[in-house]
């Protein structure tokens, strides 16, 4: 099943990170326009099955794209797998279904975590395509500060794209608030 992403409120069912942005759209906050994939449809995009209501879909929408995990149980009380998960950003349509596969494939690293960890949760791997924005500068928000607990609030930034953050290609600007 494929959703426009504001309909995508059920995590159990698309995953945390498509239902966070699908509340956040319904609270009428700034969210780029995309589409969530249940794990369903992102398997059967990722076998090869082709899906040219998909592309032609995403075409009419912009011309690039960033294809993200949003994983079932991604996130919980007992584990994260934050960075497991491969993101795909600059995918033009015609590229997305490759970009699903490899963010799909890349649920076999989290199995491994699964299994070190000795989690047996069940992550299945739903997929949120968003329309791609070019920032001039963008970076993570810690609502707690993660080498001193809850006393500020942590912003690290860094001009482009975020993921030059979150994969530590930069060393970002940091800000306590």
């Amino acid at each position: 099943m494929m959703v426009p992403l504001a309909e995508a409120v059920d995590a159990s069912r698309f995953g945390g990170k498509a239902s966070a942005l699908a509340h956040a759209i319904n609270a009428g906050l700034p969210v780029p326009r995309g589409f969530a994939l249940s794990p369903e449809a992102a398997e059967r995009i990722a076998s090869g099955e082709p899906d040219s209501a998909l592309t032609t879909e995403l075409a009419r929408l912009a011309p690039l794209f960033a294809v993200r995990s949003s994983a079932t149980g991604e996130d919980g009380a007992v584990a994260s797998f934050a960075g497991q998960f491969a993101t795909k950003l600059g995918v033009i349509p015609s590229g997305v279904a490759a970009a699903v596969r490899e963010v799909v494939a890349s649920g076999a690293a989290a199995a491994g975590y699964q299994t070190r960890i000795g989690s047996s949760a069940g992550v299945r791997m739903a997929v949120v395509i968003q329309e791609l924005i070019v920032p001039h500068c963008a970076g993570v928000l810690f609502t707690n500060n993660p080498s001193r607990g809850a006393d500020a609030r942590v912003i690290e930034a860094a001009y482009g794209l975020g993921e030059a953050v979150v994969s530590c290609r930069v060393t970002p600007d940091l800000y306590r608030v």
